[in-house]
């Protein structure tokens, strides 16, 4: 029963946006409203991965209260940033500046209240609170059911956050201590955002390089396993967060023997995830999808992106020691480094099939997701070495 409230509770920010923009386009229609409420949804969660969340994430180490103070400062000096270009950004950028601002202020004390109960592996305290997340919610739309627009049911969505912030406040208020290191807390919060705004820049241009060098058909097929391999990363969430106690004791005791234990059974679950996602995108997509995508070359292509999204998991454990260790700034280096090899690949790439070198061209998707999957490898084994030798230098200091 725990592990499937673990999960649960590692999927709910997921699924929240999930049945928020399926409710607005089940109601309302594809109408320019709606549209501007799902984009208004998707940039103030975005804001709020690169300027708060790195700072609720710090929340889930085993510290005193000053530290954890320190962290709740963090977020709250970065999420009045936020607040004040979203506020200022006027219809700029959102169409809905003011419900976006009530969303990311909301955002900010749901993150740090969820991970201060991961911490705690209080997982079915997670479960209640987006039950009552969602009652708030359903009583709302039910009782303004007949003045609903899309702005209208954004504002409800909106303000049922905002109790997670006051739950937030309170217990910010009620252990507050001074703050100490803040200015050291802050680069890594930053280091965080900026890891978090790069990983959200390589999605975002991906779909723009399958143009150029996909075939039209496998630029459809590669959208439609988007949901699929959007839960990839759903179940190293859920044995990261279950394990957040032996991780927070192996930065404690820089155990090396115990990072290569957890790492180990992160491989096993990942070794039987990759045949199994991979089954279920190749059903889906042949009776769901079409039929017309049954061949061997498309089977293929769903097997290297499966891949990738199974090998970029590798490395949740480690990156969050780095978190713990504060040396976010690594996990960035090698995030920059990978972002840049990937561009001159794919540039390398777009330039092979724009001169017309006599390769077949369905062969150039599977040789982007090729070079996708051996840059990914090599950052994971940098992460990993990073990792073990920041625990090594943390052994030798003590």
């Amino acid at each position: 029963m725990n592990k499937l409230l673990a999960l649960l509770s590692a999927g709910a920010p997921g699924l929240n946006r999930l049945l928020f923009a399926s409710f607005i386009v089940f109601v309302f229609g594809s109408n320019a409203d709606s549209t501007a409420v799902l984009l208004d949804l998707t940039l103030v969660v975005s804001l709020s991965m690169v300027l708060s969340m790195g700072f609720s994430i710090m929340q889930t180490q085993k510290v005193d209260l000053v530290e954890e103070v320190t962290f709740i400062c963090g977020s709250y000096l970065f999420g009045f940033i936020g607040f004040l270009l979203i506020t200022l950004s006027s219809n700029l950028f959102l169409k809905n500046p003011t419900f976006s601002s009530f969303l990311f202020v909301g955002l900010i004390g749901y993150q740090n209240v969820r991970h201060r109960l991961i911490k705690g592996q209080r997982f079915a305290f997670i479960c209640q609170l987006e039950f009552f997340l969602w009652g708030i919610f359903i009583f709302a739309v039910s009782v303004f059911q007949s003045e609903l627009s899309p702005p209208r049911a954004f504002l409800l969505f909106s303000l049922s956050f905002l109790p997670f912030f006051a739950l937030d406040l309170f217990y910010f208020i009620r252990n507050f201590r001074n703050p100490k290191g803040l200015v050291s807390v802050l680069k890594q919060g930053m280091f965080i955002g900026l890891t978090n705004l790069l990983s959200s820049g390589i999605a975002w241009i991906l779909p723009s390089i399958g143009v150029l060098i996909f075939l039209p058909e496998q630029i459809s097929l590669v959208a439609s396993l988007a949901f699929i391999l959007g839960f990839v990363s759903l179940i190293p969430r859920t044995y990261l967060n279950r394990k957040i106690v032996e991780i927070n004791q192996t930065v404690k005791e820089a155990n090396l023997d115990n990072l290569y234990y957890l790492n180990k059974n992160l491989k096993r679950l990942l070794a039987i995830l990759l045949p199994v996602t991979f089954i279920s995108a190749s059903v889906y997509v042949i009776c769901i999808v079409s039929t017309e995508y049954l061949s061997l070359s498309n089977l293929v292509l769903v097997f290297l992106a499966v891949a990738v999204s199974v090998i970029m998991q590798f490395t949740v454990i480690d990156s969050t020691i780095l978190t713990y260790l504060k040396s976010n700034q690594l996990t960035l280096k090698f995030g920059i480094y990978f972002s840049v090899l990937l561009s001159v690949c794919a540039a390398v790439l777009y330039f092979v099939k724009y001169l017309e070198w006599g390769l077949p061209e369905g062969w150039y998707a599977l040789i982007f997701y090729l070079m996708l999957i051996g840059l990914s490898l090599i950052r994971n084994h940098q992460v990993r070495c990073a990792v073990v030798n920041q625990l090594r230098e943390k052994a030798s200091c003590e």
